[in-house]
């Protein structure tokens, strides 16, 4: 073991000694991160669609909190829940949010009540986190109106569709940043490799115990 960790100390040491190849390990992530985020990046939030069908003053006090939160934008509104289904089919939005009829008034009367919410399910990692925040969101907007209207209870039912054909980048860029994270290490043991040849060590390396 004190024998690996001499070569590991070696290289250290030649790697702090060698600029270019430390200029290369400290700006290649940084680089790459970089161009994904100005190519494939956005302003973070999720696009959703909303069905009213109650219309009241609650109603729209969660509409007006879901676009004040930051973490979803609301793209459009559907007159009806197939309507609203089909936006989430044709990939329009990640998810379409259901307030029932009698809204308003369940809250006023502290009943509990119910939302339904609609997401592609096509992006797993995806709906799991707009299923997360937008719990999350509505626990808040429960939380904040109680205060006002004293307890009520808002559940909300998630109900799971598939979109069009998967062929959208977010299911391969896990992948491709798997990939590009391995290249620097690759690029070091490649340029580690090299130099023990460069100064003929490289068969001392491998007759070298590890322990």
């Amino acid at each position: 073991m004190s024998a690996f960790l001499a070569l590991v100390v070696k290289d250290v040491r030649q790697l702090l000694r060698d600029p270019k190849t430390m200029l290369m390990v400290l700006l290649m992530p940084i680089i790459v991160m970089a161009l994904f985020v100005a190519g494939y990046g956005g302003g973070g939030e999720v696009p959703i669609a909303v069905v009213d069908l109650d219309g009241g003053k609650i109603s729209w006090q969660l509409i007006d909190f879901l676009r004040n939160v930051g973490d979803f934008r609301v793209d459009c509104f559907a007159s009806t829940p197939e309507k609203g289904e089909m936006l989430v089919k044709k990939g329009k939005v990640y998810a379409t949010l259901i307030i029932p009829e009698g809204f308003s008034e369940d809250v006023l009367l502290r009943r509990k009540t119910r939302i339904e919410l609609i997401i592609d399910s096509s992006y797993a990692h995806i709906s799991e986190l707009i299923w997360e925040a937008l719990n999350a969101v509505v626990q808040e907007f429960q939380r904040k109106v109680s205060e006002k209207y004293n307890t009520f209870s808002i559940t909300v039912n998630k109900r799971t569709v598939y979109g069009p054909q998967v062929t959208r980048v977010e299911n391969f860029v896990p992948v491709v940043m798997g990939i590009l994270l391995h290249l620097v290490p690759m690029s070091l043991i490649a340029v580690s490799i090299s130099r023990e040849r460069e100064r003929r060590t490289f068969e001392q390396l491998i007759v070298t115990p590890i322990d």
